[in-house]
Order: structure tokens, then sequence, then C-alpha cells
């Protein structure tokens, strides 16, 4: 019996993040331990599972066997009194069970021991398993206990996280710092793990002794790496706060003795965290920092401190400017140094700091000018390219600047990326001779493999001198070149104004239709590229021609181009050629293959768009079969084209008889959970057309019985159908009926109606309060029910219904009322309650004035517990925030509000 005791008071759980609480381990009665059925195991707890017997307490303590229903569960127990499963772990069992209705019961060993069996650890990826050896080997020990801590955080959920950085705590901080610091700069992390890296290092380094923490420079360097990141930033910062806390000179000398390090890595580890001292030293101290390390006679010290300024401008961006002064008078020490790779730094660098000041002018940029102008006069190849590029930077609205850096630009020899890129900035403020002789020179370089490589910088220089015709003549000699036809396509349909001639513009067009069949791109700019003053209706017509016949090619990549380029040629056609292609294409549908099929029906809507070519009762019923297809491409084009028609033929929409528009409607339902948004949008804008012509009633009922569905995505599509009914046909059409369907006792339904309710409000604006009264009965019975959801749903019904009229004409009798309905949630623990109640605070607070409110909050701020002081300290600031001139006359007193302690 004694055994027996200890044996009970040794059990645990298999799985500590499984359920909050200890399992009971109460003598478990017959009833639970007897097999029931399906329907029976709803309503009690029992023993069996789909998975087979689950051994009860008694059977583990007295060695007593019940028949097994699965594999895992006959082999005999141990000496030891342990059960081991062949096939499946107890915790694998577990995870299979529904959260409620049955009892757990876990598997230990009779030592009672708190380690974790590797079995119950998150899964590691290949990628991990070199960093988490020593777990996987050892299995146990203090230093596999720091691996499964960090394993639960990186891998685990969120309870698992939370028992990992409970197993961490007990340990040593250097000892957990040193394989986090490992993990971060061994792994590659995504920015999620990112997160959790920075997570580690604030819960360790919080409230302890940063003198007895070895790894400061090794944290310094992950998380001023980090704080780089936009997404990241915001983490880093309280990291970086814990140790700068410390002070200027213990951050510094943290990170010393890397300052003249020989490594190019290291130095911009080290610049990166520089970067971060200015927002939390200030200007001041970190400038000194500067000076002592450019009066360094060692190089890499003076290419650290370049590097450190280059970190202050990527961390501070475009506020650089409150700095430029002291910056940029470093720089112009080091663009004059010794040492020519250091000048080349110091450029790059100015370069930058100037890219971020933009055209705005500093004091010093007159000096440094001359002071690069003087510099490249005597300089050698390596450091010309990035003094001329520092230069070429200083050109804002300066075309006096422009000509000295372009007479320099044309001495040089050298026709690299970077010189173009200097040829960008100054070709639109220099003569035009000038531009164009260099133009000339460069054409080659430009529409070579060199120029596409670099696509953006040849659009931007040929847009900016687009103005000169000689330019455009140039560039168009290139176009019938099919490896540079995506390329120039760029470039032509970003130029409103080309001077062309007839030979010219044949040739235009000509390079067009030979680009449609081979570019993307030119397809995409077809519209653009074929409105052009130079070029004739015929030319149009031929490039339209040239696409149709596309269409008959066995290749379906040069099919689908053709369609594309025929329903971006649709807005600019005639009426004759919009019917030709029109009835091709629709006659041709029931043909095309299911891969170009989507593409077909955007044509059509397309054309249908620029004009009504055939009636819609002889298009709708083709669009029926393609909306039943299992294709969701195909189908998403098909409600395309069935809400083209709607919005722009509705009086012949009213030919097509009800049952076909019934029978649509079936399958517009099922496409309003479909991936694709403007498939969604526009299924649920068909509907509110189709139920203008068959009447609301019918549709509704469609969308109500859709309302049972077991997917998620379908009841809300559903709910969204419903109020765009509500907003096509008036809220008197289908508010009984809700009200009715509301009494159904089934909480899809309910809650459906809810949200339908909540859309409408929002898609509708000044809804008459006489519908509000009449749904009072409904939202107070949402209100009242002891299920989160309502409550939630019926919060944000309250919100919407409370922000649909202006101040000026608000029922208060009802605003009060709804008040009173939502105030009793104030203190509901539920996150999501929270969260409603009080983005609905916000609401009420814009309507009603702070005196009206006030009666509510008063007594609650003088609550003995701190957090139901909270929530309504937090309605306060609402309050506040919305109303504070009305706020400060509820107080009497000054001193009683300034006396309310949170």
């Amino acid at each position: 019996m004694e055994g027996k005791e200890i044996l009970k008071k040794s059990t645990r759980k298999t799985s500590i993040w499984d359920e909050d609480k200890n399992v009971d381990r109460e003598k478990v009665s017959k009833w639970e331990v007897t097999p029931r059925t399906a329907t029976q195991s709803k309503r009690l707890k029992w023993d069996q599972t789909p998975l087979g017997y689950i051994k009860v307490e008694d059977d583990l303590c007295s060695g007593t066997r019940v028949s097994s229903g699965a594999v895992w569960d006959r082999e005999g127990l141990n000496g030891t009194g342990s059960g081991e499963y062949s096939e499946m772990t107890l915790r694998e069992i577990n995870m299979c069970l529904p959260s409620k209705g049955y009892k757990r019961y876990d598997l230990h060993c009779i030592s009672g021991s708190e380690g974790m069996d590797i079995k119950d650890l998150p899964d590691i990826s290949a990628e991990e398993k070199d960093f988490f050896m020593p777990l996987i080997e050892a299995k146990d020990g203090n230093e596999a206990d720091v691996y499964k801590g960090i394993l639960l955080i990186k891998n685990g959920s969120k309870k698992m996280s939370i028992h990992g950085f409970k197993m961490l705590k007990r340990k040593e901080v250097n000892t957990v710092l040193e394989k986090v610091l490992l993990m971060a700069m061994s792994l590659e992390l995504d920015d999620k793990d990112k997160e959790k890296v920075v997570g580690l290092f604030q819960f360790l380094l919080n409230d302890v002794d940063m003198s007895k923490v070895k790894y400061t420079r090794e944290v310094l360097f992950v998380v001023g790496s980090y704080s780089y990141f936009p997404s990241l930033r915001r983490m880093c910062m309280p990291v970086l706060t814990l140790i700068y806390k410390c002070g200027f000179g213990y951050s510094v000398q943290a990170i010393e003795e890397c300052f003249t390090s020989k490594e190019p890595h290291i130095r911009e580890v080290v610049g990166n965290v520089v970067g971060t001292f200015i927002y939390h030293f200030g200007m001041e101290k970190v400038h000194d920092l500067l000076l002592s390390l450019a009066g360094s006679r060692n190089d890499e010290a003076r290419k650290t401190c370049i590097r450190c300024i280059t970190g202050i401008c990527e961390f501070v961006g475009r506020d650089i400017v409150s700095y430029s002064g002291p910056v940029l008078d470093i720089l112009g020490g080091f663009v004059v140094d010794r040492n020519r790779f250091i000048r080349v730094d110091a450029a790059n660098a100015m370069s930058y700091a100037f890219k971020l000041i933009g055209p705005q002018k500093t004091p010093q940029m007159e000096g440094i000018f001359d002071l690069l102008k003087k510099e490249i006069s005597r300089s050698g190849s390596i450091e010309f390219n990035s003094l001329l590029k520092a230069m070429s930077h200083l050109c804002h609205g300066r075309k006096e600047y422009s000509e000295v850096v372009f007479n320099l630009l044309r001495g040089s020899k050298e026709r690299g990326v970077s010189l173009l890129k200097v040829f960008e900035r100054i070709c639109d403020r220099i003569s035009s001779e000038d531009a164009w002789e260099y133009f000339d020179q460069i054409s080659s370089i430009l529409f070579s493999s060199k120029g596409r490589e670099n696509a953006n910088l040849v659009v931007s220089i040929c847009t900016k001198m687009s103005g000169d015709s000689r330019v455009t003549r140039r560039i168009l000699e290139y176009y019938p070149d099919p490896l540079n036809a995506g390329l120039l396509s760029r470039i032509f349909s970003r130029i409103p104004k080309m001077d062309f001639g007839r030979e010219e513009a044949d040739l235009y067009y000509r390079s067009i239709c030979n680009a449609i069949t081979h570019d993307g791109t030119t397809v995409h700019l077809i519209l653009p590229l074929v409105s052009k003053t130079f070029l004739q209706q015929r030319h149009i017509s031929m490039v339209a021609s040239e696409s149709f016949r596309l269409l008959r090619d066995s290749s379906s990549e040069i099919r689908i181009r053709g369609l594309k380029a025929i329903g971006g040629l649709a807005k600019i056609l005639s009426t004759k050629e919009l019917t030709y292609y029109g009835n091709l294409l629709l006659e041709n549908i029931t043909g095309s293959d299911q891969e170009t099929l989507p593409f077909v029906l955007k044509a059509v809507c397309g054309v249908y768009n620029s004009h009504q070519f055939r009636p819609a009762c002889e298009i709708v019923p083709n669009i029926l079969p393609i909306l039943k297809s299992k294709e969701q491409k195909a189908v998403a084009s098909g409600v395309m084209l069935l809400h083209t028609i709607c919005v722009n033929s509705p009086e012949e929409c009213e030919k097509i008889g009800m049952k076909e528009w019934i029978r649509i409607s079936y399958e517009l339902v099922d496409s309003l959970t479909s991936w694709n948004r403007e498939a969604r949008k526009n299924a649920t804008e068909s509907l509110g057309c189709i139920s203008r012509i068959v009447g609301p009633q019918e549709i509704l009922d469609i969308l109500i019985d859709n309302l049972e569905s077991e997917d998620k995505n379908q009841r809300t599509g559903s709910s969204l159908g419903i109020s765009v009914l509500g907003e096509y046909n008036g809220l008197f059409s289908i508010l009984p009926a809700l009200l009715t369907d509301y009494k159904i006792p089934s909480p899809f339904v309910q809650q459906g109606i809810l949200k339908a309710m909540c859309y409408f409000f929002q898609r509708t604006y000044q809804v008459p309060s006489a519908y509000v009264h009449s749904m009072l009965p409904m939202i107070e019975d949402a209100m009242m029910d002891e299920d989160p959801v309502y409550r939630s749903l019926g919060i944000n019904l309250i919100r919407h219904v409370v922000l649909n009229h202006p101040p000026s004409t608000m029922d208060m009798e009802l605003v009060i009322h709804l008040l009173n309905l939502i105030w009793a949630n104030i203190l509901d623990p539920v996150p999501t309650i929270q969260q409603s109640f009080d983005e609905c605070m916000e609401s009420f607070a814009t309507i009603l004035s702070s005196q009206a409110m006030y009666g509510y909050v008063q007594q609650g701020l003088f609550h003995p517990s701190g957090r139901v002081r909270k929530r309504y300290h937090n309605v306060l600031e609402t309050m506040e925030h919305f109303d504070s001139t009305t706020l400060s006359q509820c107080f009497l007193v000054e001193e009683e509000f300034l006396n309310i302690t949170k």
C-alpha cells in the first residue's frame, strides 16, 4: 500500500503545457471505464478513444490490465511501474483527444524526475540538428536543460515557450547567453525567430548586474545589427537600453577592442552598434568618439570611424540633416587622407549622406564641393568614381555644379554603371547638345546586357532626355531587337509625346506587333504604347489583328498574351471591331482549355465594358457552366464577367428568367469563399444586382441556409452577402426575415445575422433610428448570452450603430440605452471582449459628452482592486482623448483627479 501511495504522489504530466492544472487523481468511477457508444461519449467522460484504450490510474498502480483496444497498449508494464508504448507516446494520444469531455492520464517514471523526454520536445529541423546536437546526445544535465529551454522557446507553442522561460530562469545567465548567442550567429533565422532571440536577451538581462555579464559585446553586436531592420527595431530598443543605462563609457569599453579590427565585417557590426548610440547618448558624446577615432594613426580605426558614420546615417535615415554638420566635417577630413582606400570609403559615405539629405542645402556643401573638385583632379582611377559620385549628389538645382561634374565625366574613359548613375543625375541639368553627345556614346551600353541588368537606370535616363527627338529616334532603332523589347516598351510607355514621321510610326507599330509574341511587359503596357498621337487608327487595328492572330498559336503562353492584348486594346477599338472580336471570343468559350479560359473571359469582360456587343440573355447562360467548374481562376473570371454584365446592362438582365438567376445565385454563394479578393467582391455585388431582379427574399433564403455551413469563410461571405442585399434593396426588405430567423436556436445562424448587421451598418450611413429600435431585442439577447462570441458581436454591432449617425442627428436616449447594455462587460476577462469594449468606448466618446459618461466611470476609479481601476482608467483616458475640455468640468476639486492611483 505504501508503494502504491508513493507511486500515486509521483504521478505527473508528461506534457506540462497540455493543461493548466493537474489532472484530478481521485479514484476513477466505474462509469468512466465502461466503453460506450460515440453518442454517449459526448455526454460522459470515458477511457476509450478512437485510438484505443487509455490506462487509468488504478491500472498503472496495481498492474492490473483491462483488455486493450490498440497495439501500443499490449506491452506489459515494466518493473518500475511505468508504461512504454511502442508506436505512440501518451502526449501524441492526448493531442488527438478532444479538448473537453476526456480525462488525460500521464505515464511517468517512479523516480519522479522533472526532466522531459526528448519525444515531448518540439521538432528539430535538419538545419538545426548541428546546433542542438548536445541535447540529442546528452538528453539530461545542465547543458541539455539550457538547450531544451531554447528549443521550447524557438520552436514550441505559447505554453511551451512559457515553460522554456521558466527553465532558463533557473540557469546561470552567462551560460544561457552563450548558447543563445551561438544560435543567433550560427543559424539562419527569419524575422520571427530573431524576435524570439531579442525577447530572450531582454528576459535574461532584465534585473541583472551588467558588470557580471561576460558577453555584453556579443549581445551588442547581435541586437545592434537587428535594430537596423524596421520590423525588429521596436523590440531591440529595450534591450539596448538595459545595456546603455550603465553609461557611455561602459558601452564603448565593451566594443573598444574591435575598433582596430582588420576584419571588414567586424568593423561593419561595430558601426551598427555605434549608430544606435545616437538616440541613447546624443550627438555630443558620439561626436567625441568619432573625433578620437578620426585622429587615430591606425588605418583600421579610421575605417571604423567611417563605418560608424554610415551606421548613424542608416539608423536615423533622413533625420541625418540634424547631425549633418559634424558628420560632414569628419568626412571632409577623410577625403584628403593619405590612404587612398580611406578616401574611397569617405567619398562613398558622403554620397550616402547627401542622398539622405536630398535637395536641402547645408552651409558646408560649397566648401565640400570645392574640396572634392580639388581632390579629384589629383586622384587616381581607384577613387575617381567615388569622388565623382559624391560630387553628383550636390548638383540639386545647381547648373554650374552639373557642368563641372559633366566635364569630369566626359573626360573619363570609363563607362561603368557607377558613371551611368552620375550621368542620370545631371542629364537634365546640362545643355541638350552635351547630353545628346554623351548619350550617343553610351547608347550601345544602355541597350546591351549591362543596360538590361540595370533597367530602372536606363529607363530614368531615357525618360529625362525624351524631350530631344534625336534621343527617341535612337531608342527606336533598338526596338526591333527582341532582347530589348521589354525595356524599350517601358521607356516608350512613359514618354507622353514623340515626334515620329510616317516611316518611324510604321517601324514603331511593327516592333510592338513583334514584341507581343514573346514579351509580357509589352502586353501589359499595350494601351499606353498604342495611345500615341502619331499613330493612326489603322495602326491600332493592325495591332489588334496581330494580337487576335496569336490565338491560333499552339503555345498556351502566346495565346494568353494575345488575349491580354485584346483586353487592353478594347478601350480604343471601334464599335465594329469590338463586336467582331467579342462575338468570336464568346463563341470559343466552351472550346477553350482550362489554362486559357480565364483570360478569354477577361478579354470578353474588357470588350463588354467598352461595348455591349450582344444581349445579356445570350451571354449569361454560358457563364453558369463556368461557375460550376472547380477551376478557381476560371470561376473568378466568370464572376467578373457576370458582374460586368449586371452593372452595364441591368435592363437586359431583367429579360432573363428567374430560375436561371436562382441557379446562378447558388453558384455565386460558393464563390463568396474564393481565395481571390476581387472574386469575392464581384460575387457579393452581383448578388445585390440579382436581388433587384428576382427579389431579395429569394437570395436571402439561400444565404441564410448557407449560414449553417461548417466552413467559417463561407459563413462570413454569406453574412457579407446579406448586408449587400440590405444595401441594394433597403433594410426593410430583409430585416423582418432576419429577426425571425434569429429565433432559430442555431449559433451559426444567430452569429451570422449579427455579423451581417455589423457589415450593413459599416456599408450604409445614417440608417433610420426606427430600424435600430426594432433590432433592440436581438441586440439585448446577444449581450445577455453566456457565450463571449455573442457578446463580442453584439458590442461590435453597437459600435457601428453608434457611429452610423453624427451627434447632431443621433437619438441620445437610444445611445444611453446601448451604453447600459455593454457596460456590464467592462470587467470581462476574455481578451476579445476587452478589445471590443475598448473600441466601442471610443465610439461612445465621440457621440456622448464626458459629463454623461463620467457617472459610469467615477466609482470604479476608487475600487480596491488594481485590475478594476485599470479598466476604468482606460475608459477615462479614452474620454480625455476625445473630450478633454468637458471632462475637466467633471472634477469639482483638481486634487481629486490628480490623486487617483492606477
